[in-house]
């Protein structure tokens, strides 16, 4: 009988301890990166910075596992599939192919993308207001319009353009397939040579000058950090400017650099993370992009001296 009782009484508490235990009730946030550059560092720094702002305590109202690919489909793809059998209640997709492949591979998990330009051509929907169940996101748009209106003020004219492109992203085929069209507009020609991967960029930079164009534009992509040195480094060598739609390009070489503040889209990108991980659905949020959003222009004097270009009289004193 004793023995009885002291089964009984050990079941309880058993049971006692299984219904104390807590649960977990955090929102967990699974952000995947195609690869790191600049840009994505300074979006998960805006990120954490926007959900604490909140009020939202990591560990407590949300947990975030950040991961990258390193620039390897293979590893993306895995990625996305942890993702997705995790179920995870949001997943963050930072450039164009994260966000492909999770509309392939997590239909079911709740997204939300940034750092790409044209999120349409990857199958994400028809327009900001009518897209895909269980997305939402923000794009950015190069501001060609603003830089191109810089280009035609400089002296010696620049009539030819050369640009190097990621051929297996559909978002960086694109940007190019705007770069063109802005330059056609105006009655310039436009250089072009693709790459496929990070250790083809060094090679394409320095087929670009076969082309030899009058100015190199550098465009934002996964790769632009990499991008960037090689086309600065073979521009430099035939002193040709180069100019970009990339955040701070100037301070390292770019004679003009147009963008949205990057702090500033980041901030945005997070306040939308902020209101699902606070209820919002997804499915009925409009897309964002930063068109509305300020733009920051610098400009790089010594490198423009170096190279014996003048710049716009209305960018060096823009109070007269």
């Amino acid at each position: 009988m004793k023995q009885l009782l002291l089964s009984l009484m050990m079941t309880v508490l058993l049971m006692g301890g299984v219904s104390c235990k807590e649960k977990d009730t955090a929102f967990h946030i699974d952000l995947v990166k195609y690869i790191e550059n600049s840009y994505t560092q300074s979006f998960e720094e805006s990120l954490q910075e926007g959900l604490s702002a909140a009020g939202l305590v990591a560990g407590r109202d949300y947990r975030l596992k950040t991961r990258s690919a390193q620039g390897d489909m293979s590893t993306l793809s895995m990625l996305i599939d942890a993702a997705e059998s995790s179920k995870t209640d949001l997943l963050i997709t930072f450039q164009a192919p994260t966000l492909y492949t999770a509309i392939q591979r997590a239909p079911s998990v709740n997204k939300a993308f940034t750092l790409l330009q044209n999120p349409f051509i990857l199958g994400a929907g028809q327009s900001d207001a009518d897209h895909m169940a269980r997305l939402t996101g923000m794009y950015l748009v190069p501001p060609f319009e603003e830089l191109f209106g810089m280009m035609e003020e400089c002296k010696p004219s620049i009539r030819t353009v050369g640009v190097i492109y990621d051929s297996g992203n559909d978002d960086s085929v694109y940007r190019k397939n705007e770069l063109e069209r802005f330059v056609n507009a105006r009655g310039m020609q436009l250089a072009t040579v693709p790459y496929t991967a990070q250790h083809e960029i060094a090679t394409a930079a320095e087929a670009l000058m076969a082309s030899h164009p009058q100015a190199v534009m550098h465009l934002q992509d996964p790769a632009q950090d990499v991008t960037f040195p090689a086309l600065f480094k073979n521009a430099s060598r035939r002193k040709l400017p180069v100019f970009s739609v990339v955040f701070n390009m100037e301070r390292i070489g770019a004679v003009i650099a147009c963008s949205t503040d990057r702090k500033e889209i980041g901030d945005q990108f997070a306040q939308m993370v902020v209101r699902i991980v606070q209820g919002a659905d997804p499915s009925l949020m409009p897309f964002e992009n930063d068109r509305a959003l300020r733009k920051r222009t610098g400009y790089n004097r010594t490198v423009a001296a170096d190279i014996k270009l003048t710049l716009p009289d209305s960018l060096i004193n823009p109070a007269r």
